[in-house]
Formats: C-alpha cells, sequence, structure tokens
C-alpha cells in the first residue's frame, strides 16, 4: 500500500488577477509538468532496465 500526502499552496493557486500573473502561474505549472514528465521517464526507465531482478522482500527462506 502507498500513501501518499498532498499539500496544497493556498498562495500559489489563487485565481490570478491579471494575464501577467495568469501567464507567470502558467509557466511555473508547465516547468513543474515537466519535471514531472522527466521524474516519470526516468522511472521507467529504471523499471524497465530492473523489471527482471528478482524482488528482494528480506526474508530468509
Amino acid at each position: 500500500m502507498i500513501q501518499y500526502d498532498v499539500f496544497v499552496d493556498e498562495e500559489e493557486c489563487k485565481k490570478p488577477n491579471s494575464l501577467a500573473q495568469f501567464q507567470s502561474s502558467f509557466r511555473g505549472w508547465c516547468k513543474k509538468m515537466a519535471a514531472y514528465q522527466n521524474s516519470v521517464t526516468k522511472w521507467q526507465s529504471w523499471y524497465d532496465q530492473n523489471a527482471h531482478c528478482p524482488r528482494n522482500t528480506g526474508f530468509v527462506h
């Protein structure tokens, strides 16, 4: 089971009051999305390279 904690920065999530604020927020979210996609790509590559490895559960048989 995996648990995630999500924290929302209310200041960052406010509705923009101007086009410049919107564009700035949009750029920030695009950068975050690009970083996320990069992380997913790295994880997928690692997984593809290591999926054949036996799982080490830490139990002695």
